[in-house]
Formats: C-alpha cells, sequence, structure tokens
C-alpha cells in the first residue's frame, strides 16, 4: 500500500514535470508554402516554405530546423521521407527556405512537417503535415484545346488611310503664366491680311476647344530672330473666350510676312492633369484674301506634346485639316451574351484523384454536376493577355457522381474582352472569349482519364446573361434559362459545336496569389423611397462588390440595381463621378413567386444601392452586399481613445480591400481601376501593416516586369492594355518596380523578389542613364504626373491656389536618386559586387547632380514646397549637415499654409514620416488629427468610410469636385496608416534584419492620445503593443514572437520597470538596457513584456 502511495505521487509529480515542460516547448505551426496556405497546382519547382513558433518561454528561439518532404502523408517519418529529409539543419531561420529534394514533376503532391530545436537543445513535437501540389509544368502536358465562339474577324480600329488628328498641344509645364510659344515659317516672304486660330479637340475624347489659349499676342517678321516683328494681335488684357467649335478670326493690317509666332502669356488647365497647363490649337492659319498660305508651313517649338496615338503633333498646325480628324472608329465588337459551355462524361468506382486545370480568355465560373467548383470569382484574374494567362487548379475527388457526370462553364468578357480605360467599348485586349479546361482522374489501381475541352464539347450561344462587363453590370434575362443545363442527362442536341482556337498562343502559368473570393457580407443600415417604384438602400460603409437582393412575388418586369458612393442633396444616387462606367445590373424574367438576383461578372464601387422596377417594398433583410477582394489576410490591427483616428483606420483598410482585385486598382467604380504604380508604391507599407501581400504583389510584379518595353520604360499601370503604348516610364510611377521589391524584402525577408526582378530593374535604371548624361531626369521622363493631386489641385477660395507642386525636374531627379540607391543596396544583398559598385557611383553621381541644381546653401530646395523637403529627407538625398535645416524649410511650408497640408500622394506619408524623424511629432500629430480643410478627418466630419481621391472631393458648400477624377475609394492619401503603425502603434522594420527577425518599437504619443493598441501579423509572428499615458505614468505592454528580437524605445523621463521590477539583463527575455538621451532602449527577447515609465 505504501509502495501505491508512493508511485502515485510520482506518477503525479512526473504527469505535472511532462505538462510543465510542455507548457513551455516550443511548438511549431502555420505552415506555408510561398506564403499560400496548402496550395494546388504551383508551378515553381524550388518553393519557399515557412512557419511560425509558439512558445510561453521568455527569450525562446529556434536554434535548428529538420524539413520532411514525402510523396504521401504516411511517408513523412525519419528514413522514409522519399522527397527530402535536411537532417538537423543548425539555422534561425523559419522561412524563405527553399525546397531542395528530389526533382518535382507535374502533377506531383508534396506533403511535408517541421520540427525545430530551442535555445536549450530541446527538440519539439513534428508539426501537422501540410502539402502543396505541383501544376502542369511542360506545354506538352496541356492535352485541352481551346474553344468558344467563331472569331470575330473585323480589325480594331479602322486605319487604312485615316490620319490620326487632334492638332498642335505645347508641353505640359506647372503653371499658368510662364509664356510658351510656336512659330510657323512661310517659306518666303509673302502678302497676308488675316490669322485663323481653329479649336483643337482630342481624338480620343469629346472635348471641342480642348485648351484654347487664354491669354496671346501674335507676331509678324520677316528676319527669323524677329528683329523686325510687329506685333499683330492683342489678346493679353482679358482672357479670351474660347470659340470652341469655330475659328476665331483677326483680320490684320495687311502687311508682308515670313514668320508668324504665336506667344502665350496664360496657359490653360490640362482637363486631364489639375497641375499641368498649355495650350493646345488644331490649325493655325495665315491667309491672304481668300488664299489660305500657311499650308505645309515649317513649324517649330520647344518640345511639344507629340504622341502619335493620340493624334498631337506640330506639323498638324499647319497641315491644312482645321478640325479634327476623328478616332479612327473602333469597330465594336457585336454584344453577344455569355456562351455556355458542356460536356457529359462517365467515371469508374474507386477514384483516387480528380484535379481540375482550368483557364479562359475572359473570366469563367465552373460547376461539376451543377455545383460551383471552387470558390473562385473572376478567375483567371486579370494578366498581362498579350504574355500571360493564370490557370486555377482544383480538387474536385468529391464532386464527382458515380457513372455519368456533367461538367459545364459559363464564360464572360471580364478584363479581357470588356471596355478597359481609356477604351469605351469592348475589345480592350482581344475579340474572341476562350475557354481552357483539363480534368484528371486517376483511380486506385493506377488509370487515368481526361476530359478536356475540344470539339466533342457543346456550347450554347443565347442563355440568359446577356451582358457581363466590369465597368458596366450585369444584364439577365431568366427567360433564356435552361433547366438542367449543368447537369447530366440534359438534351443538349440543338446546342452547337464549340469553335477550337488552335491560334491562341500565351503563357499559361499558375496562379500563386490568393484568389478573388466573396469574403463579407453586410446588411444595409437603412432604406428611403425616392420615387414610385424606386429605392435607395444605404449599406453604412462605402464598399466594393455587389449586392444580392430576395424579391417576393415578381411580376416580371425588370428590375434595375444602380450603385452609387455617394448620393445628390435630394437623396438620388450620384454617379456623375463614375464618368463612362454604368454601374447598373438588370434582371428580367417570367413571373415567379420568388427571385434572387445576384450578379457573378462584375464588381462595384458603392455605398448606395438604387432598387428601380420593384412593386413591393424590399425590407433591409431582403438586400445582402457581398464583399469581393483578393482572399489575402489580415495582418494590421489599431486602436486608439481619438474615436476619429480610429475610424480613419477602418477608411484606410477598407479602401485598401476594395482595391485589391489580383491587382492593387487606383479605384473600384469607375471606368478606369487600373492598376497605377505610382499610388501602389506611395501605400505599400500601409498595405503591408493592413495585410499579408507578399503573394500579391509577387504576382503583380510580374504583371509589372511583362508590361516593360524591351528598352526599360515600365508602363505607368500594369498590367497594360497592348492598344495602349503611350503611358510609360513616368517618374514616381515605374520607380514602383525597384520600390515594392525593396519593400517586400524589408517586410518579409524575401530575397528572391530581388533577384527575379533585378535585370528587369537593370534595363530601366540604365535606360534613363543612358538619356540623361548630366544625371539630372528631363528626358525620358513619360508623362509627368508629379506629387499628385497636391495642394495645387485644391479648389476652394480660402486656399492658396499655388505653392503645393514640386517643380518637374525635382520630382524625377529625386526619385531617379532613390531607385539607384535602393539598385545599390540590393546589388549588395545579392552578392553582386561590380553592380554595387555600378550602382553606388551612380547614386552617388545624381545625389550631387540634385543637390547642385536644386539645393541652396542653406538647405531650400528650389520650389520651396513641403513636398520637397518631404522627399529629399525621405530619400536621403541632402548631406547630412543640411538635412535638420531643411526639416525646419518642410515645417515653416507647413505654417504658410496655416499648418495644413500642401502635399500630394508621393509626399504626404513621407511628410509625417519626416516631422517625427526630425523632433516635430507634434506638428505631425495637429495634422493627423486635424479636422479643417484640407484634412484626413475632414471627410470623416462628411460621412466618409473609406479615403477619398482628393482632398476637397466633396466640400460642405461647394458640393462636389471635378466629376472627370472624383473617387471616394481611393487609397494613395491613405499612406499615412505606414505612419499611424510606426508612431502611434510604435512598430516598426529594422531595416538592418530584413523580414523582422529583428525589430524596433517605439510608440511615441502626442496630440489627444491618452492610449494607442496595435498590433501587426509579420511573416517571422505576431507583433503587438499597447501604451497608456495616466497622470506622469507611461505604461507600454508590449509582445514579441518566438525566434525575434525587439529594440524597445520608452520615454527617458523618469525610472523604468518591468512588471513592476527593475529592469535587469539577462532576466526575463532582458538582453540590455540603456538610459540614451532621448530614451530608455531595451533589447529583449520573445515574450510579453509590461513597461512602465513614471
Amino acid at each position: 500500500m505504501k509502495l501505491k502511495r508512493v508511485l502515485l505521487v510520482l506518477s503525479f509529480w512526473l504527469t505535472f514535470a511532462l505538462q510543465a515542460a510542455s507548457a513551455q516547448s516550443i511548438r511549431v505551426d502555420f505552415l506555408r508554402c510561398e506564403y499560400l496556405t496548402d496550395p494546388l497546382g504551383i508551378d515553381n519547382t524550388h518553393p519557399r516554405l515557412s512557419w511560425l513558433l509558439q512558445s510561453a518561454q521568455h527569450g525562446a528561439k529556434q536554434t535548428a530546423y529538420q524539413i520532411l518532404a514525402g510523396t504521401t502523408a504516411a511517408s513523412l517519418t525519419e528514413g522514409r521521407a522519399d522527397l527530402w529529409d535536411t537532417k538537423k539543419i543548425l539555422s534561425f531561420a523559419q522561412n524563405q527556405i527553399k525546397y531542395s529534394g528530389k526533382e518535382l514533376n507535374s502533377r506531383q503532391y508534396c506533403y511535408w512537417k517541421v520540427r525545430v530545436w530551442d535555445e536549450n537543445g530541446k527538440v519539439s513535437e513534428w508539426s501537422k503535415p501540410a502539402f502543396w501540389s505541383m501544376g502542369l509544368l511542360q506545354a506538352a502536358d496541356w492535352k485541352a484545346q481551346w474553344i468558344g465562339e467563331k472569331p470575330i474577324t473585323q480589325q480594331r480600329w479602322k486605319t487604312e488611310g485615316v490620319k490620326l488628328h487632334s492638332g498642335y498641344q505645347s508641353e505640359m509645364i506647372d503653371v499658368a503664366d510662364q509664356p510658351q510659344s510656336v512659330t510657323i515659317d512661310l517659306g518666303s516672304v509673302q502678302a497676308f491680311d488675316e490669322i485663323k486660330l481653329y479649336p483643337a479637340s482630342p481624338v480620343d475624347n469629346k472635348l471641342d476647344g480642348f485648351m484654347f489659349p487664354v491669354r496671346f499676342y501674335i507676331e509678324a517678321a520677316s528676319d527669323k530672330n524677329f528683329s523686325d516683328a510687329v506685333k499683330i494681335v492683342d489678346k493679353t488684357a482679358t482672357d479670351v473666350v474660347n470659340p470652341v467649335t469655330v475659328a476665331a478670326v483677326y483680320p490684320v493690317v495687311p502687311g508682308k510676312v515670313r514668320y508668324v509666332r504665336l506667344t502665350v502669356t496664360k496657359l490653360t488647365r490640362s482637363p486631364f492633369y489639375d497641375t499641368k497647363f498649355g495650350f493646345a490649337l488644331a490649325e493655325l492659319q495665315v491667309n491672304s484674301g481668300s488664299k489660305t498660305i500657311s499650308t505645309g508651313a515649317k513649324v517649330e517649338a520647344k518640345d511639344p506634346y507629340e504622341i502619335e496615338r493620340f493624334g498631337w503633333n506640330r506639323t498638324f498646325l499647319t497641315d491644312g485639316i482645321l478640325m479634327k480628324m476623328e478616332m479612327p472608329p473602333f469597330v465594336p465588337i457585336p454584344l453577344t451574351p455569355a456562351p455556355l459551355l458542356r460536356k457529359e462524361f462517365d467515371v469508374k468506382p474507386a477514384i483516387k484523384h480528380a484535379t481540375l486545370y482550368v483557364t479562359a480568355l475572359g473570366v469563367t465560373e465552373v460547376t461539376l454536376n451543377s455545383k460551383k467548383v471552387g470558390e473562385h470569382i473572376l478567375a483567371p484574374e486579370w494578366t498581362d493577355y498579350y504574355k500571360r494567362v493564370q490557370y486555377q487548379t482544383y480538387d474536385v475527388t468529391g464532386m464527382l457522381a458515380a457513372n455519368r457526370n456533367a461538367i459545364a462553364a459559363t464564360l464572360a468578357d471580364g478584363w479581357y474582352i470588356g471596355p478597359m480605360f481609356p477604351l469605351p467599348d469592348r475589345g480592350a485586349n482581344g475579340y474572341d472569349r476562350r475557354f481552357l479546361a483539363q480534368l484528371e482522374i486517376e483511380y486506385d489501381n493506377g488509370e487515368k482519364q481526361t476530359i478536356a475541352t475540344g470539339n466533342t464539347w457543346k456550347m450554347n450561344t443565347d442563355g440568359p446573361l446577356r451582358r457581363a462587363s466590369i465597368y458596366n453590370g450585369e444584364s439577365v434575362d431568366a427567360s433564356k434559362n435552361q433547366m438542367g443545363w449543368e447537369l447530366a442527362g440534359f438534351d443538349d442536341s440543338k446546342w452547337q459545336e464549340p469553335t477550337v482556337d488552335n491560334s491562341v498562343k500565351v503563357i499559361l502559368s499558375a496562379q500563386m496569389n490568393e484568389p478573388i473570393k466573396a469574403l463579407q457580407e453586410i446588411k444595409p443600415k437603412s432604406v428611403t423611397k425616392t420615387g414610385e417604384d424606386t429605392y435607395v438602400y444605404d449599406m453604412g460603409q462605402n464598399m466594393v462588390g455587389w449586392c444580392k437582393i430576395l424579391v417576393r412575388g415578381y411580376d416580371g418586369d425588370s428590375i434595375r440595381l444602380r450603385y452609387a458612393e455617394m448620393l445628390n442633396d435630394d437623396g438620388t444616387a450620384y454617379v456623375d463621378n463614375l464618368r463612362g462606367a454604368k454601374p447598373v445590373d438588370y434582371y428580367i424574367g417570367p413571373k415567379e413567386s420568388s427571385i434572387v438576383i445576384e450578379p457573378r461578372f462584375t464588381y462595384h464601387g458603392f455605398r448606395y444601392l438604387e432598387i428601380k422596377g420593384v412593386k413591393v417594398d424590399l425590407p433591409l433583410v431582403a438586400v445582402t452586399g457581398k464583399v469581393i477582394a483578393s482572399s489575402v489576410a489580415n495582418t494590421g490591427e489599431f486602436n486608439s481613445s481619438n474615436k476619429d483616428l480610429n475610424q480613419l483606420w477602418k477608411n484606410i483598410w477598407w479602401t485598401q480591400l476594395g482595391n485589391i482585385y489580383s491587382v492593387p486598382t487606383d479605384c473600384p467604380q469607375r471606368d478606369e481601376r487600373l492598376g497605377w504604380m505610382g499610388d501602389a508604391q506611395c501605400f505599400s507599407e500601409t498595405s503591408i501593416y493592413n495585410m499579408d501581400m507578399a503573394a500579391f504583389y509577387k504576382k503583380w510584379m510580374r504583371d509589372i516586369m511583362d508590361s516593360q518595353r524591351p528598352n526599360g520604360e515600365y508602363a505607368d499601370f500594369a498590367p497594360s492594355m497592348a492598344y495602349d503604348q503611350t503611358l510609360y516610364n513616368a517618374p514616381g510611377w515605374g520607380d514602383a518596380a525597384i520600390i515594392i521589391p525593396w519593400n517586400l524584402y524589408q517586410y518579409y525577408g524575401d530575397k528572391e523578389v530581388l533577384k527575379s526582378n533585378f535585370t528587369s530593374m537593370r534595363k530601366f535604371i540604365d535606360n534613363i542613364d543612358k538619356l540623361n548624361p548630366n544625371h539630372i531626369w528631363q528626358k525620358a521622363t513619360g508623362l509627368r504626373y508629379g506629387d499628385w493631386l497636391n495642394g495645387n489641385t485644391i479648389v476652394d477660395k480660402d486656399y492658396p491656389k499655388y505653392g503645393g507642386q514640386i517643380p518637374d525636374d525635382v520630382f524625377s531627379t529625386a526619385y531617379f536618386a532613390y531607385s539607384t540607391g535602393l539598385m545599390a543596396k540590393m546589388a549588395k544583398v545579392l552578392g553582386d559586387d561590380a553592380a554595387y559598385e555600378c550602382y553606388s557611383n551612380l547614386h552617388n553621381a545624381v545625389t550631387k547632380a540634385f543637390n547642385d541644381k536644386f539645393v541652396t546653401a542653406d538647405g531650400i530646395i528650389e520650389g520651396d514646397t513641403q513636398a520637397g523637403y518631404s522627399l529629399a529627407l525621405s530619400f536621403e538625398l541632402l548631406p547630412v549637415t543640411l538635412r535638420k535645416k531643411a526639416a525646419e524649410h518642410m515645417l515653416n511650408g507647413i505654417k504658410k499654409y496655416d499648418n495644413r497640408v500642401s502635399t500630394g500622394i508621393h509626399s504626404t506619408a513621407r511628410m509625417m514620416n519626416q516631422l517625427s524623424e526630425y523632433g516635430y511629432n507634434d506638428m505631425a500629430y495637429k495634422l493627423l488629427e486635424s479636422d479643417r480643410f484640407p484634412s484626413w478627418l475632414y471627410s470623416i466630419r462628411q460621412g466618409a468610410t473609406t479615403v477619398w481621391e482628393r482632398w476637397d472631393g466633396y466640400v460642405k458648400g461647394r458640393g462636389f469636385q471635378s466629376v472627370g477624377m472624383n473617387s471616394f475609394n481611393h487609397y494613395a492619401l491613405g499612406a499615412v496608416g505606414e505612419w499611424m503603425y510606426k508612431v502611434i502603434v510604435g512598430i516598426r522594420p529594422d531595416t538592418t534584419s530584413p523580414g523582422f527577425n529583428r525589430f524596433i518599437i517605439h510608440p511615441q504619443p502626442g496630440g489627444s492620445l491618452t492610449s494607442a493598441s496595435g498590433s501587426y501579423q509579420a511573416i517571422s509572428g505576431k507583433i503587438s503593443t499597447s501604451w497608456k499615458l495616466t497622470g506622469k505614468a507611461f505604461t507600454l505592454q508590449t509582445t514579441v514572437p518566438v525566434n525575434t528580437t525587439a529594440v524597445v524605445r520608452l520615454p527617458v523621463k523618469g525610472g523604468l520597470t518591468e512588471n513592476s521590477l527593475p529592469v535587469v539583463r539577462g532576466k526575463d527575455g532582458i538582453v540590455s538596457s540603456q538610459k540614451k538621451a532621448d530614451y530608455w532602449e531595451v533589447v529583449v527577447g520573445a515574450g510579453t513584456y509590461n513597461f512602465k515609465v513614471e
């Protein structure tokens, strides 16, 4: 009995000890492959693996790992792993670990697991197994054929014998009052008595009287140098009335002339670029009696805007074509219903695996036996269709029925055929919708079966989806439904055989980014009746996706769903700012007791849903908003004692969510929605804090490379469209191809994104260097958007008209220097010594040129703008001795604007960062918390639930800004989220330790805040902070993930404790502690810490 009691006691303590040891041991979870969880059908044969670690032990670390990989889960034991056994690897690495096992083949399944050793040499349990599968790696693996409707053979443009003609347009500059001139040479001295100026109209827009000169004078001379010039027309005193569509006629005193010079003293603001000014004419005509003597005259001008695609050329000023020649008509593609495709097939018992590979030119939804395959929406998503299309891989083993089955697909326009900016009609990238699918079945006995698209399929071209467009919504005629068409046994004898198209030549790449999915559902907050059968539902949130509605007692009449971000004063939907987009879904069909209306092949940006055509009131529960976006994971959290800042963070988050549709778009609602690179690079750090953007950006970087010109120029947006080859190489836009990979390296430790894109980046920088030997970026600049939407674009009588725009050369050269400096850093990371030396030297040369040309001895930068100082300081372009002085100039620039911003999308967040960097945190907080116009909180006061494109998108008392460009869901100015994470929450990367292996915790209280908290799910683990000011005490709780180190900085005033005890090196994860001039610095390992300073 005594022995039993002893054994029981020993058993109890042994169990307790094992449980305690287990509680302290390190654990491995969240295994991922190429940033994805258990991805199917990847095409990287050496994918990178990662995992997270969990431990309750302070200072817990990984010191070694072992990975097993095998062809089955059962093979994952030591000695049996038939693909890869790393054995014990001494390493702290827990991500970016490249698979280096046996060669991987098409279709192969790879199961893997990992264990690690901690700082005490104790080994963890094995993780739960994860897996990935390989896609179709070789072109020969594809047995499927592209199928669809008969090809459309019409030409996209009727260009034969047609000359694109808008006229002459001057160089676009930053100010309206800098004179510009153009001269024509008649070839000999001739008599004349009249001048006519014909207004221009761009071939690609209906803008009559386009940029007609506001004030000007005209001189006549016989001498080329105008030494004998006579001013024959003078319209400089008052603004000239734009003649719009007729010539402005100016009789002159008869005389003789050879040279005629038009000098414009007041330029016209561009309707496309608010900060640019110039002038345009269709023709400058010189007459003598009834005879025109200027036709064919030589034209001389400084750097005119000449782009053949848009019909602008200096020679057009005197070519005798007096008005624009219309754009050669874009031949509209017939608007045909979305084709339906189907195929029946038989299967045998004992299926081991069934895998479906699918893609399309267009967008598609596939069903097996009437059930949708996967959760993907708008697959295969958007790429540069002239280079590449993504395919998706689905495991459909559980979807197959015994014996007879049916596979079916609906094929809609998507980004491929639908209208895309700036093209208003269908056919942006191609004419013919095409579908490709390959179903591979493997049986237990090893037998294989393939069902592939080809001429044995059936097609119906008169289905219920009459129209489907990304920009213009859907139209459904339910009377065209054929019940059961997605099921086996359906009579498709009247369906036609599809066309097999062997002309499609495009790279098929596996989708390795998170698919677009339905992520949330939102119910409306209220409904207002605005007409006899019209209702407006307020979703309470500006969102992106569509609405699903349930209508009972449907009478067969047409129902219209129209989407809007804002309301007119009368409560109706405001859609003027959507330009050419038609955000409307239509439904018509036979009478039914109830119907459900829900689109599938479009998306809308909206807060308000207007329903027209319903005969009975629809209750709020009958309407459901579907939030649609790329299904990236959330990684950031923010909360503070200021509810307005909490709303601002929510607005930023919602804006980002609404603009990730496989590419980072500028807006989700108007006829644009493009992957503008300038906007994306400015917002990229904020986006990474908010969401896991690694796989998303990796995919988009490939789109950028696919759209690059042979000479190295990058498109201003990617994917680009082949029909529009003009928008390339804009400073601050092309640079995104360098800046974003660098940020991916900093945040995720991703060297591969640097390596795979480095050659492309070199071409971009080398081209700029070759064409600008003086190291001032003036040539090969594309369109000079500059610091887009800066203060100069704000329309308000109480706000300065000028003073916000950085001079073009300052802006472009700043980016040239910055990108070149990043190239040097990347070369060093990649171990390319020659490239490092090359770009280090170039960076130094460009930086010197910048300072020599634009910076005075006391640190004043040409233009003296808030934005100019912001970029120069952020890019570290100034000598160290001038940086503090430049920061003072930046501060004074803010004060000149009465403590308001004048910055645009490139400089606003960077200015906030530099204010905090140089000790002006109080001003940064003042700008952030201000609700005066213009400010972030001003829009919130107007009810905004997303970030606006413009500071002045809507101004109380003035109304809406220009309908030409006024989105209310635009993330660029939301880049301040980066500052909120770095300064308020206090989580920031350590640039010497990519991937957040070591990072900085440094919250900086200010403004009205008494508390704040937040977190960031880094690739190395979740980092969190929570701080509070109570009286004279500052408390900070922070959690540091396993296997990482944090440098914690706290206010220096007062004594410092951790968990109410003195901070002692070596105790409970404390690595070191040091009191510096401005803060306490404590270096800690993994664990949760409670610091207090008082």
